[in-house]
């Protein structure tokens, strides 16, 4: 831990420890350009999915401190929650905005707001495959550039040679079934019946691609990316 913010992450222990222990959390501090961020998980799971508290506490680095203080911290809020995807009838659930608190050494009771805080806003879970939940912004993105221009498009799961993926889907005009798939941290393979014809990158071109197939098209091979 760097040294600037040593004393600050011990009174952080003595203070808020009780409750970070009650809720299962634990301190990690992370090094930002500008600052150092103080967040709260639960020990990191075998699925990766590690629920944590939206409440952290950012200290800036201030050339005239030797160490932080309070009067150069921002505790930010996170608001998560669930918004439609569109007409889809789906939701993405992701944090939609953030409230900052600043002015932290004027409360005359700065660990007990603290602590009212984490327990009110509770932890925030990020599940994977919660039932009609998309998990990734890029299918969301791409629903929405595409629901008012191809006809019948929904999203659904889909089981591939690849693993299972999120997609948007719709028939051409040949009644081809057309799955254009998402799954974090991974390609975005493209299926026509079932079969991949190529793979894309981000909304914009998946958007391309799915407007294109759903004019139809003969040609699915190797000049598929040639084309667009």
């Amino acid at each position: 831990m760097h040294p600037y913010v040593r004393t600050r992450a011990a009174e952080i222990d003595e203070k808020l420890g009780p409750v970070l222990k009650e809720m299962g959390l634990r301190k990690r501090v992370f090094t930002h350009p500008y600052e150092y961020e103080f967040f709260f998980s639960k020990p990191r799971r075998k699925d990766l999915v590690k629920p944590f508290s939206p409440v952290s506490i950012f200290f800036w680095r201030d050339p005239d401190l030797r160490e932080a203080e309070w009067h150069a911290a921002t505790v930010k809020i996170g608001h998560w929650s669930a918004r439609a995807v569109g007409d889809s009838g789906w939701t993405r659930f992701g944090k939609w905005d953030e409230t900052e608190e600043e002015g932290l050494h004027h409360r005359d009771d700065l660990f007990g707001w603290l602590e009212g805080e984490i327990r009110a806003r509770g932890l925030v879970e990020l599940r994977p495959e919660r039932p009609g939940e998309v998990a990734t912004e890029e299918l969301e993105e791409t629903y929405l550039r595409l629901q008012s221009i191809v006809p019948d498009i929904a999203i659904v799961w889909v089981e591939t040679e690849y693993g299972r993926y999120e997609a948007v889907t719709f028939q051409d005009p040949e009644g081809r079934r057309i799955h254009i798939c998402f799954a974090p941290y991974r390609f975005t393979p493209v299926l026509v019946d079932g079969q991949k014809i190529g793979t894309c990158s981000g909304p914009e071109r998946a958007a391309v691609i799915a407007e294109v197939l759903s004019k139809g098209s003969g040609d699915f091979g190797t000049s598929f990316s040639v084309k667009l």
